[in-house]
């Protein structure tokens, strides 16, 4: 009898075990950062750059800056691959925080920016943002904790929850050449944002230029240079800031 109890129980086992290896080959296989975007972390003398515990990169300007800017990664992609875009943000004044999330999935850590909110008082205005799927998740940690930030930046992302109602400041910007972003769900989701949302579509931007990853499979074929799009995301964010009056 105890026989016939432990065939069945091997077999469950094996099946938990080929499932865990195959999800995390998954998640193992992500879009790496090119060279360009850890020279980011090394060129600029102007911004501090330091890793804080759980690995998120932290961007800290000179001065003492008032806002703060949370960004989540898209899925399965290097987080060094928005260096680029965080020291040029930080460059405008910002102090920015770019999580590393577990296995490279914003799903599973979706409420980091808690932690952060709470360990850097001095900043005065909290903003969080995303790339992709990282942009989603963001606006899920949003919806909840709308009370301890002032606005939500996507990029080439949408809300799939009801944020409509929560006061917060929103930014959504992606590319006319993006082929990856899923405009029918963006539009089925785009009621989920308060009603003065400013949305900005960057011409000839596309999905693969808010990072520093080379191509996203599927994408479409720009007609400006990564710099250039990330200039424009970057001035778009700051200027939805300064918006902001401040206390």
């Amino acid at each position: 009898m105890k026989k016939k109890l432990l065939i069945p129980l091997g077999i469950v086992l094996c099946f938990a075990v080929i499932l865990t290896t195959v999800f995390y080959l998954y998640c193992s296989d992500i879009y790496q950062a090119q060279p360009a975007a850890a020279l980011a972390l090394e060129e600029t003398s102007s911004i501090g750059i330091s890793v804080i515990d759980d690995g998120t990169t932290m961007f800290t300007p000179p001065g003492n800056p008032e806002y703060g800017f949370i960004f989540y990664p898209d899925a399965k992609t290097d987080s060094v691959s928005y260096a680029p875009l965080m020291v040029k943000l930080a460059s405008r004044g910002v102090k920015c925080f770019c999580v590393e999330m577990p296995l490279h999935m914003p799903n599973f850590g979706r409420n980091k920016a808690d932690g952060i909110i709470s360990s850097y008082s001095k900043i005065k205005h909290w903003y969080i943002g995303g790339h992709g799927f990282g942009g989603e998740m963001a606006a899920d940690f949003a919806g909840s904790h709308s009370d301890k930030l002032d606005g939500l930046v996507l990029m080439a992302a949408y809300s799939a929850k009801d944020i409509s109602g929560s006061g917060l400041k929103v930014l959504s910007v992606y590319g006319n050449a993006d082929r990856v972003l899923d405009m029918q769900q963006y539009e089925a989701f785009h009621s989920n944002l308060p009603g003065n949302a400013n949305e900005c579509i960057i011409q000839g931007g596309c999905y693969s230029y808010f990072g520093n990853y080379g191509k996203h499979d599927g994408d479409g074929v720009p007609n400006i240079s990564r710099d250039e799009q990330m200039d424009e995301v970057c001035r778009l964010i700051s200027e939805s800031m300064k918006e902001t009056p401040t206390t």
